[in-house]
């Protein structure tokens, strides 16, 4: 053992003993009961309905019609419009001297549509699209949509599922449980602004026992890329953005989106989240978005069956498999859906070395949520990258999740980093990093640690796969 190894091992060993020294150990296991009655639910999305808002208002009436006839069957816990509800009109790549134009007629339309499901007590959200907005493609914008019923912020705002929103309702939250599940959906408007991404981040932390679904306007594109470039609308970083932040969420599952003018729909999996591109709105003059894109879940399988209902054919009509999109309308995919439970009193302790970047990197923790429901504790991270030492530290948490056998856990929290030569001195450190970490306690434990900087890119990722795969020591989940 060489001396550098040796002081990583002894600075790890010596943290590991004062934090357990300190805090005494819990073994108990939880009893975990799930229900097996009514395992199966659906979520529906529709998208980019300005072309109906503005051309074709009773194919609106009759898409929110037929959720509502057909609500009871689905078990349809949530409806989710991922934006352009209106066809407000703003500068283009061949007239960028045109005006914002906003038409109220659209807005008295789609509050009737929408206004269906309101007053059908079915569970709906949405985010505002770049069509929704004056001027129409920025994210200080505003919008008019909360002077109608159907989206008053009063009247939403006193439904029991829903949790918040920002922006003056431009992008909202909505949550609802199934047999011990619980589901949370995070719904983002066109480039939402970085005050709005703090907003979906607390949300994120704090819901860490939620299975999250995040609908944004704009994410997926038609090809399977992230943000879309038609004109003088440019969200490629801002969509990259969102997907480098998501990715430290592993209880993101699904993704769902519209906005892109230049297809129809996409499906893809990014590590374990599905991600779905919907938008019908440009086929046929904006007639076929009269589509219903329908999500049934079942608890037992942990799949999920798509299928699309089209009101624009004549008769009306499921996309089958002999539709030429017929793999983006019909298709199933699968979900590790975690089930929720009440952290308190749950501790992570123990330590050990993976490999990072083929050097030895050692890891201490012992954190532990307490009974207010705050998380305290500390986390140590020794690593060799580019000739330096690396330490990243943690005693602030920030949301805790624990799976109910003990097998797993994750933990959002703010981290310390600093740089150190091989003189031992400090040569550079930052502060309120962003931690994302995933411990496994089984057979072999592991952890997976994701850290951002303060503009929300990735500054260092180990542990992925089987390189999280502990060395020497061991990890404990206790509840």
């Amino acid at each position: 053992m060489n001396r550098k190894t040796l002081r990583y091992f002894l600075t790890t060993i010596a943290i590991f003993v004062f934090l357990t020294s300190a805090i005494p150990l819990l073994a108990a296991k939880p009893n975990s009961t799930n229900s097996t009655l009514n395992n199966t639910f659906s979520i529906m999305q529709i998208s980019d309905t300005q072309f109906l808002s503005k051309s074709f208002p009773q194919l609106y009436l009759d898409t929110t019609n037929w959720i509502a006839s057909h609500a009871a069957e689905y078990n349809v816990k949530m409806v989710i419009h991922t934006g352009d509800i209106v066809d407000n009109f703003g500068p283009t790549s061949s007239q960028p001297n045109v005006p914002n134009v906003e038409d109220p007629t659209q807005w008295v339309n789609a509050n009737n549509a929408m206004s269906v499901l309101l007053n059908a007590n079915i569970p709906y959200c949405w985010d505002a699209g770049n069509h929704d907005q004056m001027p129409w493609d920025s994210p200080t914008s505003t919008w008019s949509a909360t002077n109608y019923a159907a989206f008053d912020l009063a009247t939403m705002r006193a439904k029991p599922y829903w949790v918040s929103d920002s922006s003056n309702g431009k992008n909202t939250a909505v949550m609802f449980a199934v047999n011990g599940y619980r589901f949370l959906i995070i719904n983002l408007e066109y480039k939402a602004s970085d005050a709005t991404i703090n907003w979906m981040k607390n949300l994120l932390d704090t819901n860490l026992d939620c299975n999250v679904i995040v609908a944004a306007h704009s994410y997926l594109n038609y090809a399977g890329g992230y943000g879309t470039k038609v004109g003088l609308l440019n969200d490629l970083t801002w969509c990259g953005n969102l997907k480098t932040l998501i990715d430290g969420y592993p209880n993101v599952f699904l993704t769902l989106s519209g906005h892109d003018p230049r297809g129809y729909a996409y499906q893809k999996m990014s590590g374990n989240r599905e991600e779905i591109y919907f938008n019908r709105g440009n086929i046929g003059a904006g007639a076929p978005a009269a589509a219903v894109r329908i999500y049934t879940f079942n608890l037992e399988t942990m799949q999920v069956n798509t299928k699309t209902y089209s009101l624009d054919t004549n008769p009306p009509t499921y996309r089958n498999p002999t539709t030429p999109t017929a793999t983006s309308n019909v298709f199933s995919f699968n979900v590790n859906l975690k089930e929720a439970i009440n952290p308190t009193d749950s501790w992570i302790t123990g330590g050990g070395w993976i490999i990072d970047s083929s050097n030895h990197a050692n890891f201490a923790i012992n954190a532990k949520c307490s009974s207010d429901g705050t998380t305290k504790g500390n986390m140590l991270y020794h690593y060799t990258a580019n000739g330096y030492d690396w330490t990243i530290k943690t005693n602030t948490w920030t949301g805790f999740y624990i799976a109910s056998d003990n097998s797993y856990a994750v933990l959002q929290g703010k981290a310390d980093v600093q740089k150190t030569d091989s003189t031992g001195e400090v040569v550079w450190s930052a502060s309120n990093y962003q931690i994302t970490l995933e411990v496994t306690d089984g057979a072999t434990d592991s952890v997976h640690l994701r850290i951002l900087d303060k503009t929300g890119a990735l500054f260092w990722e180990a542990g992925t796969g089987a390189t999280g795969v502990l060395q020497g020591g061991q990890l404990t989940i206790h509840n």
